[in-house]
């Protein structure tokens, strides 16, 4: 005879057990790097896809990142500024599922930045589209690295759920996102200091 778990089953107890469990995150924090993943590239091409193997690296280094793709248009030999940048980013995410998603870059002088929102623990491609403006040329570069912001490996249903945040050995008031179960620190990792994180359990 099979018997159930009633602190599994009813909703009312999971929540309780849910309240009172929870996982601690305590890692040193990377040092945001604008080319981690690939160093200067010449964009040879409207539309490039960069493969893992051709990457300087495609593991992020201890904890899921979220990747940044960076490409200068180099107006100054006489180029016509791009109108959009495009990136799509194919990898594993924090939760070991491959998954991709697209994102529109910002445009800064000329400097299109394309910014993930999910965390990857690797990369598998990037791929990208330059419209509008001057062809692209041996004279326009890009690069990709990542953010200050972490994948925990934990689903985050509210901000709440972060109990406790710090960060080289204070309180850390960094941004906790919900919808892609990241948090962005607000202190500058210099890749020795350590991030605490007390998440409320999921798992129940």
């Amino acid at each position: 005879m099979a018997f159930r778990n009633p602190q599994i089953h009813n909703p009312e107890l999971r929540e309780v057990v849910r309240q009172q469990a929870c996982t601690f995150h305590n890692f040193a924090v990377p040092t945001a790097d604008d080319n981690y993943f690939m160093e200067s590239a010449v964009l040879a091409a409207q539309t490039t896809t960069l493969l893992a193997a051709g990457m300087t690296k495609s593991v992020s280094i201890n904890v899921p990142v979220v990747p940044v793709l960076v490409i200068t248009n180099d107006v100054a030999s006489g180029e016509t500024s791009w109108t959009s940048v495009a990136a799509t980013f194919v990898g594993i995410n924090q939760f070991g599922d491959r998954m991709g998603e697209t994102v529109a870059a910002v445009d800064s002088t000329n400097t299109w930045t394309a910014t993930a929102n999910n965390a990857y623990a690797s990369i598998i491609s990037v791929a990208f589209t330059v419209t509008g403006g001057t062809a692209c040329d041996g004279t326009d570069t890009y690069i990709i690295g990542f953010a200050k912001t972490y994948g925990l490996g934990a689903n985050i249903r509210a901000d709440g759920d972060v109990l406790v945040s710090n960060f080289n050995l204070a309180t850390d008031a960094g941004t906790i996102s919900t919808l892609y179960n990241t948090y962005t620190f607000g202190g500058s990792p210099n890749g020795t200091q350590i991030g605490s994180l007390w998440v409320r359990s999921t798992a129940y």
